[in-house]
């Protein structure tokens, strides 16, 4: 059995902006655009003016280090004018979270930006399951995906379980071996066709497909050249075709004698209009009436594999008939 760990994720995680683990002061100073006021003489200027939002008022004068708020702005004097920032991008480059005020610090002493907490909601690199699925923190943010998709991404077998790993002290996905087949790949096995899906081979009747797609009964299993694989081949199912049951006939019904034919209650429904050149109105074997293909001989029931001809046999109108039918 083989893991997966957050390595093997790269090409689903979708990376967001990278914050601080853990709990930071709200209260705390906004370096590096706020100075501390007990400290004089700052001659630190922004470098930054454009992404900052920075603004310089250089005909008001002050002293450097004092604070002033302005709405949602905070005001700092560098070298005797002030220049303005918004509260959220000091925030953000503080580490913090999005700005909640900005207003005097009683503890400070001076009037300074406030922000939430970090946005990191857990730890770089942890891992935890919960069912089929494995959470990776990425960037203080948990991102998700199935152990289906991660063991199909990592080129390994079918998901197995989601827990905790020893080795790696992290959940992770556990996978199966390497995929034994490409996914997609078909296969003919006798009647029934194999289809590769998520590395493994599963197998189903031909018949039984046949019938999913709308179809009569499977004719063969063999290789399809215009789609460059294994499929099944399958009768329509129309009056005429080879049938074993009812579920094989999409018209009419199957008779005794393994065709598809119209139902009926009276010999001259049926006429010469289905097989044979002439038929007669027999009750089959599940009930209810079916038209059979008439005979003279055995040899006339070649023709429907597997048949014979049963001499007179009375017909649904009590008629004394031949008919092709399987024992």
């Amino acid at each position: 059995m083989r893991t997966f760990h957050k390595a093997l994720l790269g090409s689903f995680v979708v990376m967001l902006a990278a914050c601080g683990s853990g709990t930071k002061d709200p209260n705390a100073p906004i370096a590096p655009q706020t100075p501390d006021p007990n400290t004089s003489n700052n001659n630190n200027t922004s470098s930054n003016n454009t992404s900052s939002n920075n603004n310089t008022d250089n005909n008001t004068t002050c002293q450097n280090g004092q604070q002033q708020c302005s709405g949602m702005d905070l005001m700092v004097c560098k070298n005797g004018a002030w220049a303005t920032n918004t509260c959220d991008y000091l925030c953000q480059q503080a580490g913090f979270g999005n700005a909640t005020g900005c207003m005097h610090d009683a503890n400070k002493g001076y009037e300074t930006c406030f922000c939430a907490s970090s946005s990191g909601t857990c730890q770089e690199g942890e891992q935890k399951c919960s069912g089929m699925t494995l959470s990776i923190c990425n960037g203080g943010s948990w991102s998700t995906a199935g152990c289906d998709f991660i063991c199909q991404q990592a080129g390994l077998g079918p998901a197995q379980s989601c827990g905790f790993d020893t080795q790696k002290n992290n959940d992770v996905c556990f996978c199966g071996a390497t995929p034994s087949c490409q996914n997609g790949a078909q296969k003919c096995q006798g009647n029934s066709l194999q289809t590769c899906n998520s590395g493994a081979w599963s197998s189903m009747p031909c018949d039984e497909l046949c019938h999913t797609a709308g179809y009569g009964m499977a004719q063969s299993c063999s290789f399809n050249p215009n789609k460059g694989l294994d499929t099944c081949s399958c009768y329509e199912g129309f009056i005429g075709d080879p049938c074993k049951g009812d579920i094989d006939c999409k018209q009419g019904v199957c008779n005794n004698a393994g065709w598809c034919t119209k139902a009926c209650a009276h010999d001259y429904e049926c006429g010469s209009n289905t097989v044979g050149d002439s038929s007669y109105c027999m009750e089959t074997q599940g009930g209810g009436g079916a038209c059979f293909p008439s005979c003279t001989s055995n040899t006339t029931c070649g023709v429907f594999a597997g048949t014979s001809c049963f001499f007179n046999i009375p017909s649904m109108d009590n008629a004394s008939a031949s008919v092709c039918s399987k024992p």
